[in-house]
């Protein structure tokens, strides 16, 4: 009962590269978790971003339970941000 939005894009010797959010409101979190997609076809990862990881640890410190996802969501946005910023 999980939905994902995004974009990930593969290249010709088919790796994969994209982000996208995984919906829990079907599991009683309300927020979606910001994930990064990588690897290649035949053996495709996906992880949190670094900024999610973080958020989702002071998140949970904070709050656990609710304060997990939202914190993900948090810090994935100010990783973002940070990125463009610094053009990294």
């Amino acid at each position: 009962m999980l939905a994902a939005s995004g974009n990930v894009a593969m290249s010709a010797n088919k790796a994969l590269s994209g982000r996208v959010t995984v919906d829990l409101r079907a599991a009683g979190a309300g927020v979606g978790v910001p994930l990064v997609v990588g690897g290649t076809v035949d053996s495709p990862g996906v992880m949190l971003s670094r900024g999610a990881l973080v958020g989702a640890a002071v998140g949970t410190l904070l709050a656990p339970g609710v304060g997990t996802g939202a914190g993900a969501v948090t810090g994935d946005r100010i990783g973002e941000k940070l990125k463009g910023l610094f053009g990294r």
